[in-house]
């Protein structure tokens, strides 16, 4: 049994350690709460980063989604708003299908770590000082809008409206892609058009696999 002085301890100190996780909302910093974000809290986000980091990041939308939904990214660097020569661009996309969450949760709270650590950690400022990061976290809303959280094993919410998977609705290296090219996809390849990217990665979620293009084979191989 715990002896009654450390039990008196551990009760005065349990407030304490409950109020921790609210203590940067207090102070009034960007905090990402751990859950599930849908289309406009993704919004809302993304708006007061902005706001409250609006020196090293630029709100913008690529497009539109078939329901109408902006295709919200946040690009963050020392020059958010133009390229600078040889400084490589990076582009990071989530949520192409609308329920495989963890992508856009995870880019998130990279947003997060990243403005909340310019100016204060060294590796996080000559990353931003030398680099410009984009961000999509959503890239299929309609589909997130129409997912159910908890929702482990069915497809719903994975396709757009149109019910097109976007993760299949682009030109293809080695085949002829007979589907009509999505809004969500259009978007995307106009914006990979319109700013010369290094890096690009596009996160799904319910298994660990890595595809690297072409992501086939020609068919005589």
């Amino acid at each position: 049994m715990m002896p009654k002085s450390r039990t008196t301890v551990s009760l005065l100190l349990l407030p304490l350690v409950l109020w921790l996780p609210c203590l940067p909302h207090i102070l009034g910093q960007n905090v990402v709460p751990f859950e599930y974000h849908d289309y406009s809290q993704v919004t809302q986000v993304l708006r007061e980063f902005h706001q409250n980091y609006s020196d090293i990041t630029h709100l913008y939308s690529i497009g539109q989604s078939v329901q109408g939904r902006e295709l919200w990214v946040i690009a963050i660097s020392d020059n958010p708003t133009v390229h600078e020569v040889g400084e490589p661009e990076v582009q990071y996309v989530g949520n192409i299908h609308g329920n495989e969450v963890i992508g856009k949760e995870l880019l998130l709270h990279l947003l997060e770590h990243l403005a909340g650590g310019y100016g204060k950690n060294s590796t996080i400022s000559s990353y931003l000082n030398t680099t410009r990061v984009h961000i999509l976290p959503a890239m299929n809303p309609d589909g997130l809008q129409g997912s159910l959280e908890g929702d482990c094993y069915s497809s719903i919410g994975r396709e757009n409206a149109r019910s097109y998977d976007l993760n299949r609705n682009f030109p293809d290296k080695f085949e002829v892609n007979t589907q009509p090219i999505q809004p969500e996809a259009q978007a995307i390849m106009n914006w990979t058009r319109s700013i010369p990217f290094s890096l690009s990665a596009i996160f799904h979620g319910g298994a660990v696999v890595a595809n690297y293009p072409w992501d086939n084979t020609p068919l005589d191989v």
